[in-house]
Protein backbone atom coordinates (compact mmCIF):
# COMPACT_ATOMS: atom_id res chain seq x y z
CA UNK A 1 0.00 0.00 0.00
CA UNK A 2 1.34 3.29 -0.81
CA UNK A 3 1.60 6.19 1.71
CA UNK A 4 1.24 8.93 -1.00
CA UNK A 5 -0.71 7.16 -4.14
CA UNK A 6 -0.38 9.79 -6.38
CA UNK A 7 2.40 12.11 -5.32
CA UNK A 8 5.52 11.89 -3.67
CA UNK A 9 6.53 13.81 -0.69
CA UNK A 10 8.14 17.06 -1.33
CA UNK A 11 12.48 17.23 0.07
CA UNK A 12 12.74 19.32 2.72
CA UNK A 13 14.41 22.16 0.52
CA UNK A 14 11.37 22.68 -1.65
CA UNK A 15 8.68 22.06 1.13
CA UNK A 16 10.23 24.98 2.83
CA UNK A 17 10.69 26.98 -0.44
CA UNK A 18 7.59 26.72 -1.22
CA UNK A 19 5.94 27.63 2.38
CA UNK A 20 8.12 30.94 1.97
CA UNK A 21 6.20 31.62 -1.07
CA UNK A 22 2.87 30.82 0.54
CA UNK A 23 3.33 33.36 3.26
CA UNK A 24 6.05 35.27 2.02
CA UNK A 25 2.90 38.04 1.64
CA UNK A 26 1.62 37.53 5.03
CA UNK A 27 5.11 38.61 6.78
CA UNK A 28 5.35 41.79 3.87
CA UNK A 29 1.67 43.61 3.64
CA UNK A 30 0.43 42.78 6.95
CA UNK A 31 -1.97 45.01 6.55
CA UNK A 32 -3.43 44.56 3.27
CA UNK A 33 -5.53 40.87 2.47
CA UNK A 34 -4.79 39.43 -0.94
CA UNK A 35 -7.50 39.69 -3.28
CA UNK A 36 -8.85 38.85 -6.90
CA UNK A 37 -9.63 41.78 -8.07
CA UNK A 38 -11.71 40.63 -10.43
CA UNK A 39 -13.67 38.71 -7.68
CA UNK A 40 -16.85 40.63 -6.45
CA UNK A 41 -17.86 38.21 -3.65
CA UNK A 42 -14.81 36.09 -1.08
CA UNK A 43 -15.21 32.63 -2.60
CA UNK A 44 -16.75 30.33 -0.01
CA UNK A 45 -14.53 27.82 0.93
CA UNK A 46 -15.58 24.49 3.34
CA UNK A 47 -12.89 22.41 6.02
CA UNK A 48 -15.14 19.34 6.86
CA UNK A 49 -13.80 16.96 9.41
CA UNK A 50 -14.70 14.27 11.54
CA UNK A 51 -13.90 15.69 14.98
CA UNK A 52 -14.80 17.83 17.42
CA UNK A 53 -13.44 21.71 17.13
CA UNK A 54 -12.50 21.64 21.21
CA UNK A 55 -10.28 19.09 20.64
CA UNK A 56 -6.62 20.47 20.97
CA UNK A 57 -5.45 19.39 18.14
CA UNK A 58 -8.45 20.47 16.09
CA UNK A 59 -8.26 23.66 17.47
CA UNK A 60 -5.14 24.63 15.62
CA UNK A 61 -6.39 23.06 12.78
CA UNK A 62 -9.55 25.31 13.21
CA UNK A 63 -6.84 28.73 13.74
CA UNK A 64 -4.69 27.43 10.60
CA UNK A 65 -7.96 27.57 8.41
CA UNK A 66 -9.45 30.72 10.17
CA UNK A 67 -5.77 32.47 9.82
CA UNK A 68 -5.58 31.95 6.27
CA UNK A 69 -9.22 32.84 5.56
CA UNK A 70 -8.64 35.98 7.09
CA UNK A 71 -5.56 37.00 5.42
CA UNK A 72 -7.11 36.07 2.42
CA UNK A 73 -10.32 37.61 2.53
CA UNK A 74 -12.12 33.52 2.01
CA UNK A 75 -15.25 32.96 3.08
CA UNK A 76 -14.13 29.73 5.05
CA UNK A 77 -16.68 27.46 7.23
CA UNK A 78 -15.18 25.25 9.03
CA UNK A 79 -17.79 21.75 9.86
CA UNK A 80 -16.62 19.30 12.76
CA UNK A 81 -18.95 17.14 14.64
CA UNK A 82 -20.38 16.69 18.23
CA UNK A 83 -18.78 13.33 18.79
CA UNK A 84 -15.02 12.73 18.24
CA UNK A 85 -14.77 10.06 15.03
CA UNK A 86 -18.56 10.29 14.10
CA UNK A 87 -18.14 9.69 10.59
CA UNK A 88 -21.52 9.21 9.67
CA UNK A 89 -22.36 12.92 11.33
CA UNK A 90 -19.20 13.73 9.24
CA UNK A 91 -20.77 12.43 5.84
CA UNK A 92 -23.92 14.47 6.40
CA UNK A 93 -21.83 17.57 6.78
CA UNK A 94 -20.15 16.88 3.81
CA UNK A 95 -23.36 16.20 1.68
CA UNK A 96 -25.02 19.06 2.92
CA UNK A 97 -22.08 21.34 1.73
CA UNK A 98 -21.92 19.16 -1.77
CA UNK A 99 -25.88 19.93 -2.35
CA UNK A 100 -25.81 23.80 -1.21
CA UNK A 101 -22.39 24.79 -3.56
CA UNK A 102 -19.11 25.31 -1.86
CA UNK A 103 -16.13 26.78 -3.86
CA UNK A 104 -13.94 24.23 -2.64
CA UNK A 105 -13.71 21.56 -0.32
CA UNK A 106 -10.93 20.62 2.15
CA UNK A 107 -11.74 16.68 3.77
CA UNK A 108 -10.36 14.80 6.13
CA UNK A 109 -10.75 11.38 4.63
CA UNK A 110 -11.60 9.58 7.39
CA UNK A 111 -13.64 7.08 5.77
CA UNK A 112 -12.54 6.64 2.46
CA UNK A 113 -15.58 4.90 1.28
CA UNK A 114 -18.20 6.62 3.40
CA UNK A 115 -17.09 9.73 2.04
CA UNK A 116 -17.13 8.77 -1.90
CA UNK A 117 -19.92 9.58 -3.26
CA UNK A 118 -20.41 12.94 -1.98
CA UNK A 119 -16.63 14.08 -3.02
CA UNK A 120 -16.29 12.06 -6.55
CA UNK A 121 -20.33 14.06 -7.00
CA UNK A 122 -18.32 18.03 -5.91
CA UNK A 123 -15.32 16.71 -8.12
CA UNK A 124 -17.83 15.92 -10.93
CA UNK A 125 -19.59 19.51 -10.63
CA UNK A 126 -15.68 21.17 -10.63
CA UNK A 127 -15.84 21.97 -7.50
CA UNK A 128 -11.78 21.86 -6.44
CA UNK A 129 -11.21 19.36 -3.76
CA UNK A 130 -7.97 18.70 -1.74
CA UNK A 131 -7.35 16.35 1.21
CA UNK A 132 -5.71 17.32 4.51
CA UNK A 133 -5.08 15.21 7.43
CA UNK A 134 -5.71 12.06 6.46
CA UNK A 135 -5.71 11.25 2.49
CA UNK A 136 -7.37 8.15 0.62
CA UNK A 137 -4.53 5.23 1.21
CA UNK A 138 -6.11 3.20 -1.55
CA UNK A 139 -4.07 2.63 -5.17
CA UNK A 140 -3.94 6.00 -7.24
CA UNK A 141 -6.86 4.38 -10.02
CA UNK A 142 -9.06 3.67 -7.02
CA UNK A 143 -8.89 6.42 -4.73
CA UNK A 144 -10.98 9.60 -4.89
CA UNK A 145 -9.38 11.94 -7.35
CA UNK A 146 -8.61 15.29 -5.34
CA UNK A 147 -6.18 18.00 -6.46
CA UNK A 148 -3.33 17.33 -3.72
CA UNK A 149 -2.91 16.47 -0.12
CA UNK A 150 -1.89 18.63 2.71
CA UNK A 151 -0.57 16.68 6.13
CA UNK A 152 1.66 14.07 7.89
CA UNK A 153 2.54 10.58 6.48
CA UNK A 154 1.18 8.32 8.81
CA UNK A 155 3.27 5.02 8.33
CA UNK A 156 6.06 7.69 9.01
CA UNK A 157 4.64 9.24 11.84
CA UNK A 158 4.07 5.69 13.00
CA UNK A 159 7.42 4.24 12.84
CA UNK A 160 8.64 7.70 14.21
CA UNK A 161 6.66 7.02 17.38
CA UNK A 162 8.17 3.93 17.74
CA UNK A 163 11.67 4.54 16.99
CA UNK A 164 12.26 6.98 20.23
CA UNK A 165 10.46 5.15 21.97
CA UNK A 166 12.73 2.04 21.36
CA UNK A 167 16.06 4.31 21.59
CA UNK A 168 15.21 5.68 24.86
CA UNK A 169 14.43 2.43 26.41
CA UNK A 170 17.18 0.74 24.81
CA UNK A 171 19.47 2.90 26.87
CA UNK A 172 17.37 2.73 29.98
CA UNK A 173 17.44 -0.96 29.74
CA UNK A 174 20.54 -2.22 27.24
CA UNK A 175 18.19 -4.30 25.63
CA UNK A 176 14.49 -3.74 23.24
CA UNK A 177 11.34 -4.06 25.04
CA UNK A 178 9.68 -7.63 25.15
CA UNK A 179 6.43 -5.98 24.78
CA UNK A 180 4.72 -3.50 22.96
CA UNK A 181 0.96 -1.91 22.65
CA UNK A 182 -0.65 0.40 20.90
CA UNK A 183 -4.13 2.25 22.40
CA UNK A 184 -6.21 2.45 19.22
CA UNK A 185 -9.25 4.81 19.96
CA UNK A 186 -10.98 4.41 16.60
CA UNK A 187 -10.19 1.64 14.17
CA UNK A 188 -12.50 2.81 11.97
CA UNK A 189 -9.97 5.62 11.01
CA UNK A 190 -7.28 4.77 8.36
CA UNK A 191 -4.53 6.96 9.46
CA UNK A 192 -4.64 5.44 12.94
CA UNK A 193 -4.10 1.88 11.12
CA UNK A 194 -1.76 3.46 9.11
CA UNK A 195 0.56 4.41 12.41
CA UNK A 196 -0.13 1.07 13.99
CA UNK A 197 1.56 -0.14 10.80
CA UNK A 198 4.34 2.00 11.26
CA UNK A 199 4.99 1.11 14.76
CA UNK A 200 4.83 -2.53 14.03
CA UNK A 201 7.14 -2.60 11.63
CA UNK A 202 9.53 -0.49 14.27
CA UNK A 203 9.24 -3.19 16.67
CA UNK A 204 9.13 -6.10 14.48
CA UNK A 205 12.95 -4.66 13.45
CA UNK A 206 14.32 -5.41 16.78
CA UNK A 207 12.15 -8.89 17.65
CA UNK A 208 9.69 -6.90 20.14
CA UNK A 209 6.04 -8.39 20.38
CA UNK A 210 3.28 -6.02 19.38
CA UNK A 211 -0.36 -5.79 20.24
CA UNK A 212 -2.95 -3.34 18.56
CA UNK A 213 -5.46 -2.93 21.73
CA UNK A 214 -8.74 -1.00 20.47
CA UNK A 215 -10.69 1.04 22.95
CA UNK A 216 -12.77 4.04 22.88
CA UNK A 217 -11.85 7.80 23.02
CA UNK A 218 -12.66 8.49 26.72
CA UNK A 219 -10.01 8.29 29.69
CA UNK A 220 -12.71 5.72 31.74
CA UNK A 221 -12.34 3.11 28.75
CA UNK A 222 -8.66 3.48 27.48
CA UNK A 223 -7.23 2.91 31.06
CA UNK A 224 -9.75 0.19 32.35
CA UNK A 225 -8.59 -1.64 28.72
CA UNK A 226 -5.13 -0.92 29.42
CA UNK A 227 -5.12 -2.32 33.03
CA UNK A 228 -7.01 -5.49 32.06
CA UNK A 229 -4.32 -5.75 29.01
CA UNK A 230 -1.28 -5.51 31.78
CA UNK A 231 -2.88 -7.64 33.95
CA UNK A 232 -3.08 -10.16 31.42
CA UNK A 233 0.60 -9.50 29.75
CA UNK A 234 2.49 -8.59 32.52
CA UNK A 235 5.66 -8.63 30.07
CA UNK A 236 4.14 -5.12 28.77
CA UNK A 237 6.80 -2.70 28.58
CA UNK A 238 6.03 0.13 26.11
CA UNK A 239 2.53 1.65 25.55
CA UNK A 240 1.40 3.69 22.42
CA UNK A 241 -1.25 5.83 21.52
CA UNK A 242 -2.78 7.75 18.32
CA UNK A 243 -3.49 10.84 20.16
CA UNK A 244 -2.35 13.24 22.85
CA UNK A 245 -5.07 12.44 25.40
CA UNK A 246 -4.79 8.66 25.36
CA UNK A 247 -0.93 9.22 25.91
CA UNK A 248 -1.87 11.12 28.76
CA UNK A 249 -4.97 9.08 30.04
CA UNK A 250 -2.53 5.46 29.48
CA UNK A 251 0.33 7.81 31.84
CA UNK A 252 -2.04 8.47 34.62
CA UNK A 253 -3.35 4.96 34.72
CA UNK A 254 0.49 3.52 34.69
CA UNK A 255 1.11 6.01 37.65
CA UNK A 256 -1.57 4.66 39.56
CA UNK A 257 -0.64 1.00 38.68
CA UNK A 258 2.71 1.90 40.30
CA UNK A 259 4.10 0.68 36.81
CA UNK A 260 4.92 3.86 34.96
CA UNK A 261 8.17 4.17 34.13
CA UNK A 262 10.00 7.62 33.75
CA UNK A 263 12.10 8.64 30.65
CA UNK A 264 14.70 10.80 33.05
CA UNK A 265 14.80 8.28 36.04
CA UNK A 266 17.25 4.36 36.12
CA UNK A 267 15.11 1.75 34.56
CA UNK A 268 13.70 -0.52 37.02
CA UNK A 269 12.23 -4.19 36.20
CA UNK A 270 8.19 -4.03 35.24
CA UNK A 271 8.10 -0.47 34.19
CA UNK A 272 6.38 0.75 31.20
CA UNK A 273 7.20 3.59 28.85
CA UNK A 274 4.66 5.91 27.14
CA UNK A 275 5.12 7.11 23.84
CA UNK A 276 1.97 9.71 21.96
CA UNK A 277 1.26 11.03 19.24
CA UNK A 278 0.51 14.49 18.48
CA UNK A 279 0.29 18.02 20.92
CA UNK A 280 -1.45 19.36 23.68
CA UNK A 281 0.02 21.36 26.70
CA UNK A 282 -0.92 18.50 29.26
CA UNK A 283 1.14 15.32 27.03
CA UNK A 284 3.72 18.23 26.66
CA UNK A 285 3.81 18.77 30.06
CA UNK A 286 4.06 14.78 30.98
CA UNK A 287 7.44 14.93 28.81
CA UNK A 288 8.79 17.54 30.43
CA UNK A 289 8.32 15.85 33.49
CA UNK A 290 9.40 12.53 31.99
CA UNK A 291 6.03 10.60 32.82
CA UNK A 292 5.69 10.32 28.63
CA UNK A 293 9.23 10.42 26.27
CA UNK A 294 8.04 11.91 23.38
CA UNK A 295 5.18 13.03 20.95
CA UNK A 296 5.34 13.28 17.16
CA UNK A 297 4.19 16.65 15.98
CA UNK A 298 2.17 16.98 12.81
CA UNK A 299 1.96 21.05 12.69
CA UNK A 300 -1.82 21.25 12.65
CA UNK A 301 -2.05 24.80 12.28
CA UNK A 302 -0.04 24.47 9.11
CA UNK A 303 -2.73 22.11 7.68
CA UNK A 304 -5.56 24.35 8.66
CA UNK A 305 -3.64 27.45 6.79
CA UNK A 306 -2.46 25.69 4.15
CA UNK A 307 -5.28 24.07 3.23
CA UNK A 308 -7.25 27.55 2.83
CA UNK A 309 -4.13 28.85 0.94
CA UNK A 310 -4.16 25.97 -1.62
CA UNK A 311 -7.65 26.37 -2.45
CA UNK A 312 -7.21 30.29 -2.86
CA UNK A 313 -4.59 29.85 -5.11
CA UNK A 314 -6.01 27.25 -7.36
CA UNK A 315 -9.57 28.73 -7.33
CA UNK A 316 -8.00 32.18 -7.61
CA UNK A 317 -4.85 31.85 -10.24
CA UNK A 318 -5.01 27.85 -11.12
CA UNK A 319 -1.88 27.16 -9.63
CA UNK A 320 -1.28 24.01 -7.55
CA UNK A 321 1.97 22.50 -6.29
CA UNK A 322 3.52 19.81 -8.28
CA UNK A 323 3.34 17.38 -4.93
CA UNK A 324 2.07 16.59 -1.85
CA UNK A 325 2.94 18.88 0.93
CA UNK A 326 3.83 16.47 4.46
CA UNK A 327 3.91 18.85 7.56
CA UNK A 328 5.12 15.67 9.40
CA UNK A 329 6.64 13.55 11.74
CA UNK A 330 8.61 16.01 13.90
CA UNK A 331 10.12 13.87 17.40
CA UNK A 332 8.99 16.63 20.27
CA UNK A 333 10.97 15.30 23.25
CA UNK A 334 12.12 16.19 26.52
CA UNK A 335 14.38 19.15 24.93
CA UNK A 336 11.91 20.61 23.14
CA UNK A 337 8.94 20.19 24.93
CA UNK A 338 8.53 23.56 26.93
CA UNK A 339 9.44 25.17 23.59
CA UNK A 340 6.06 23.70 22.05
CA UNK A 341 4.11 24.90 25.15
CA UNK A 342 4.93 28.19 24.21
CA UNK A 343 4.22 27.94 20.61
CA UNK A 344 0.64 26.62 21.39
CA UNK A 345 -0.20 29.16 23.15
CA UNK A 346 0.71 31.95 21.37
CA UNK A 347 -1.08 30.48 18.64
CA UNK A 348 -4.78 30.98 19.94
Amino acid sequence: MHILPKKHPLPIQVSLLLLSILLLSSCSQSDNPIVNPKQAEPPVFHLVTHAMPSDPFWTLVKKGWEDACLRYEIDGRYLGVRTDGNVGEMLGNLETVVATGSDGIACVITDQQALERPLRRAINNQVPVIAVNVHDYREEDKRIPYLTYVGEGSLETGKASAEVVLERFEKLANRPPKHAIYLIHATSIQCLEERGLGMEQAYAKVGSKFTKVACKFDPVTVQEALRAFLEANPDVETVHSGCSQVAHWAALMLKKMGRLGNALEPHQEGQVYVGGIDMDEQLLTDITKGDVIATIDQQPYLQGYLSAVLLFQYHTFGLLPANNILTGPYVVGQSKAQQRIEQIQGMR
